[in-house]
């Protein structure tokens, strides 16, 4: 892992350039997230924290796959994975212990490790953030989503990491950590169920199927109370421009294209660009 001094040698650094740089082929938007990236490294306001990147990264490298060819084979983050981890891991505000960014929005098309990457980063914020009695939610538009995909992956993840469940116990719908307070829970897709919740870290997984904000922002609401709190919203798009998935993606591309200002939202979105043959 690279020192601050020599950010040049690190993976996700030489992806962002060779991204804008055109050596790696992406859309318009992963253009923008990489040229942003860029262009924050010199904006006195934020500063890039190496040995946070490399306290995330290091984690999810002890986390095992658990399925299929790759069985046992530790979790190796790619390019994109490590600049979405550096990200949301190592912007702070100068000067400051508060992350820069308190919501991600990422939008990739199916089979390409984004269960498995948020999986890996909602463990990595319940148990080795540093966040006193940390609370993480995973919720989806339906329990079934949340429980039988998303838990199940964290769950793989766990049993591997601590076969015995001495320090780090996956029940149901709910994960222990030993001698702490720190606890992840699978909620319902019910906003009316979700109050009383003082949340560290949350995942809205699929959040193209949901028909209203009404979970994702009662999440949100949820998180006032912690200094670095985070929620990332994961997404493979869809197709019902109606729901309100749309209108947090075209906020999204307003905030990478500079139309919009936030420098709270990361966002990342994997699509076609205008006239891109889709076969």
């Amino acid at each position: 892992m690279p020192t601050a001094c020599d950010i040049s040698k690190a993976r996700w650094h030489r992806y962002a350039l060779d991204v804008v740089g055109g050596k790696v082929v992406a859309c318009k938007q992963v253009i923008q997230t990489c040229q942003r990236y860029l262009d924050d490294l010199n904006d006195d306001r934020f500063e890039l924290r190496i040995d946070r990147i490399a306290h995330a990264v290091r984690f999810i490298g002890i986390l095992k796959h658990f399925k299929g060819a790759a069985n046992n084979q530790p979790f190796i983050l790619e390019d994109w994975q490590l600049l979405i981890v550096a990200c949301i891991c190592g912007f702070y505000w100068r000067g400051t212990n508060r992350r820069r960014f308190n919501e991600a929005y990422i939008s990739i098309g199916r089979k390409n490790g984004k269960t498995a990457l948020f999986a890996a980063l909602m463990i990595y914020f319940l148990i080795a953030d540093g966040e006193p009695s940390a609370e993480v939610l995973i919720s989806a538009n339906s329990r079934e989503q949340a429980t039988r995909i998303d838990f199940q992956m964290v769950k793989g993840f766990i049993q591997k990491l601590d076969p015995r469940a001495k320090t780090v116990k996956a029940q149901r719908n709910q994960v222990k950590v030993a001698k702490t307070t720190n606890m992840m829970y699978v909620t319902a897709a019910d906003a009316s169920k979700l109050d009383g919740y003082n949340i560290s870290a949350c995942l809205v997984d699929e959040y193209h199927e949901a028909d209203t904000s009404a979970v994702k922002d009662v999440l949100k609401t949820a998180m006032g109370n912690r200094r670095n709190p985070i929620q990332c919203v994961v997404t493979t798009r869809g197709f019902d421009m109606s729901k309100p998935c749309f209108a947090l993606d075209a906020y999204a591309q307003q905030v990478l294209s500079g139309e919009k200002k936030d420098d709270t939202l990361f966002a990342m979105i994997f699509t076609l660009d205008d006239g891109d043959d889709w076969r």
